[in-house]
């Protein structure tokens, strides 16, 4: 990228050649032939030398909208959302797609407080959590539920943002009080925590009837002797079996033997608390 202090003072040298030019021209009418066509010569050569410094100026300022327009785009057409926020939790900034996923517009976002966008039932962990990586950010993210205004129909009501963020280097100047102090990055993880809670789902629940697996009850009953051995209290362990299965699994056939199972599961569920 082009150094802006390189283009002003190449403003400067040219500003001075052409004045010493002007000074030239006033002494013409003081100088012979001979003189006068050594500075006639001189400045042919100060013009040329104008001339490509003008020429380079302009093309360092066409590399440099380039470079800018070039910043603005992958900016602002980045796959996450990029926002920066002040001390306060205010954004100062974002791009396009942290509007976008949003639903507002970039000017409607600026000034407003980021945790304005996130479900209230997140709003304790967000702070709590958020202060404790923005201190050490390596490896730590926070997992809340946006709320977006539903402008358009591919703009979800609601999406789980990844948020992570680092602290940048704040400002000496007392005058600047709205200043950026913190760059976060929001990704939208809404198909990913899905996919990570049905395969935690599956893990632990039985396919066929959606109850609880063997895999459920060993940490349920490990997790249930610990609480019993700490307190001194006893417990049961009730076992239930279904008679006559394999008779009807053989003469019915297994499509019987598990809408059997699945009803079973059904009544069972309704004689017993959620948890």
């Amino acid at each position: 990228m082009t150094d802006p202090l390189s283009v002003k003072d190449k403003n400067f040298q040219r500003e001075q050649a052409e004045g010493m030019a002007q000074d030239r021209v006033e002494e013409l009418g003081q100088l012979n032939e001979t003189e006068k066509d050594e500075l006639l010569s001189e400045l042919h050569i100060h013009q040329i030398e104008l001339e490509l410094q003008n020429r380079e100026l302009r093309e360092s300022q066409t590399r440099l909208e380039f470079v800018q327009r070039q910043y603005a785009d992958l900016y602002n057409e980045a796959p996450v959302g990029y926002a920066s926020l002040d001390d306060n939790g205010l954004i100062v900034r974002c791009n396009l797609t942290l509007a976008r996923m949003l639903g507002h517009a970039p000017e409607s976002i600026k000034a407003r407080p980021l945790m304005q966008f996130i479900d209230k039932q997140d709003h304790a962990m967000f702070l709590g959590r958020y202060r404790a990586f923005v201190k050490s950010p390596a490896d730590k993210h926070i997992d809340v539920l946006f709320k977006a205004k539903a402008q358009h129909e591919d703009v979800a009501p609601q999406f789980i943002g990844r948020i992570q963020g680092r602290r940048i280097n704040k400002s000496e100047s007392v005058e600047d009080v709205w200043q950026e102090t913190m760059l976060v990055v929001i990704s939208d993880v809404t198909l990913l925590k899905q996919s990570e809670d049905k395969i935690q789902y599956q893990a632990f629940h039985d396919a066929l009837t959606g109850l609880p697996n063997r895999a459920n009850l060993n940490g349920h009953i490990t997790t249930a002797l610990a609480l019993a051995s700490r307190q001194k209290h006893f417990g049961a362990l009730l076992y239930m079996d279904l008679d006559r299965f394999k008779t009807i699994n053989d003469s019915l056939g297994h499509q019987i033997g598990d809408e059997l199972l699945v009803c079973f599961a059904e009544r069972l569920s309704t004689r017993l608390r959620k948890e």
